[in-house]
């Protein structure tokens, strides 16, 4: 199955996608994650996001598998993952925030920022 996976996106399409995401999260639009969220939820967050950051996310992430077999199993340059994955994170701690802001916003957003710079690195 991951054979058909393949960024549909150039590495400067994903950049620009992944800076535009980054300058909403500063401006705290990522808002609490609902401590009740189950698996469900879970696997609902990871359903809404694109296939290829969503693959990223899990191998590089859940799976902790290496940057270069990432690319590999995703027919996909190391940017283009590292860039996906950023993406992939932001977009989960989106989906699995709750429907009110609060400061426990901020915390997500450090915790996703961290992650994010973590593999960007």
């Amino acid at each position: 199955m991951l054979g058909y996976v393949s960024p549909k996106a150039s590495a400067s399409e994903l950049r620009i996608r992944l800076r535009r995401l980054q300058a909403e999260t500063g401006q705290g639009s990522i808002r609490p994650i609902d401590s009740a969220a189950g698996k469900a939820e879970l696997e609902r967050a990871l359903l809404k996001i694109e296939l290829f950051p969503r693959c990223a996310l899990l191998l590089s992430v859940f799976e902790k598998l290496a940057v270069e077999d990432v690319g590999s199993l995703l027919n996909a340059d190391r940017e283009s993952v590292k860039t996906a994955t950023a993406i992939g994170l932001i977009e989960l701690a989106r989906n699995l925030a709750g429907g009110r802001r609060s400061e426990a916003a901020g915390r997500v957003r450090t915790a996703a920022l961290g992650a994010m710079q973590e593999i960007t690195a």
